[in-house]
């Protein structure tokens, strides 16, 4: 992916990129497979399930970081922004707040209110985290960071945290686990479809402008 996203078609020739190069690994190793039941085929689905985990989280990583990107680059300050951005862009402050000492709590204060018609500088580099085990839980989590609507990908909960992370998981630690070719199917197109709808998502953000406070 290239590393800036400064326009709408930047942002969305780096995410097709993303998701092309994904699709065509994948696709390479689902046409391996042979629909007649067998110990070939088997091991073949186990290792296609664990590699769409791979790709479902590292879509979801490189994506959404370089929406952030995306969102930096505008330039934008502080009042400006949605309050998920500006939380990101002045994270390290909030620490203040927990301290013991009153001093640095209204020290705090004093910076977000010195800071609000400044530029935000939002960090996009290792900012967002799946935790190596990107549940439903820590999508909801990633979707609020960067102001994205979850409650679609609420109905697909299950499947993300049964079908796809659940079965990666047991495959990854060794355990058998057999999966019919039409089960794979699903679990194959769902989480390309899923992908997709991420995608889509984050360019109808950057198109309508989501990230400004209204």
């Amino acid at each position: 992916m290239a590393k800036t996203n400064r326009t709408i078609i930047e942002l969305l020739d780096n995410l097709n990129e993303e998701l092309s190069w994904r699709r065509r690994e994948l696709n390479f190793i689902k046409n391996k497979i042979d629909k007649d039941v067998s110990e070939a085929q088997k091991t073949l689905i186990r290792a296609c399930v664990t590699m769409l985990y791979a790709h479902w989280e590292g879509f979801i990583k490189n994506v959404t970081e370089a929406y952030l990107n995306f969102v930096s680059l505008k330039k934008l300050t502080h009042k400006q922004l949605k309050s998920c951005f500006v939380a990101i862009s002045i994270r390290k402050k909030f620490d203040l707040m927990k301290s013991n000492y009153f001093e640095n709590q209204a020290s705090a204060i004093e910076f977000l209110f010195d800071e609000l018609d400044k530029r935000a500088f939002i960090p996009y580099k290792n900012v967002i985290n799946t935790k190596s085990n990107l549940n439903f839980g820590i999508l909801k989590d990633i979707c609020c960071v960067i102001g994205i609507d979850s409650l679609k990908y609420s109905l697909k909960k299950v499947f993300i945290d049964e079908k796809l992370l659940n079965n990666r998981n047991n495959i990854a630690h060794g355990n058998y686990l057999a999966i019919d070719f039409g089960e794979f199917e699903v679990i194959f197109r769902t989480t390309l479809n899923l992908m997709e709808s991420i995608r889509d998502d984050i360019i109808e953000a950057a198109e309508k402008e989501l990230y400004k406070r209204i």
